[in-house]
């Protein structure tokens, strides 16, 4: 059985969900928003109503709409913003390592995906 505390959490959550949703899909209809986030539309119509929206279910939309997924399960109260800057994820440029940054210019090379603001000559004026 819930309790009392627990009830109070989930309308919270709930409330920060809702504010969350809101936000992000705008005017989106239920339906848009389930078919663009890969989600059963019926239910996610359904644990939004219940105020249950899951984080999986954040985290779908959340990559649906061009959103940080771990940012978005912070602002809806499934994570604290301590667990995150604790996982170690940088979320600023500036705070990597001098390595980490050249690992990843190099596997850009290696593997194709870098862009022409890499593979591309600069002009020196």
């Amino acid at each position: 059985m819930p309790t009392i505390r627990g009830k109070l959490q989930h309308m919270e959550r709930g409330e920060l969900i809702q504010q969350w949703l809101e936000g992000v899909v705008g005017d989106d209809s239920n339906r848009l928003t389930a078919k663009k986030a890969n989600i059963e539309q019926s239910s996610l119509l359904k644990r939004r109503k219940s105020l249950k929206v899951t984080a999986d279910d954040i985290i779908l939309i959340a990559r649906a709409y061009n959103k940080d997924p771990i940012q978005a399960l912070v602002e809806t109260g499934f994570l604290a913003e301590s667990e995150v800057k604790g996982s170690g994820i940088v979320s600023d440029i500036a705070d990597v390592s001098d390595f980490v940054l050249l690992s990843e210019i190099s596997r850009r090379f290696h593997d194709g995906s870098a862009t022409s603001a890499l593979t591309e000559p600069m002009e020196v004026e």
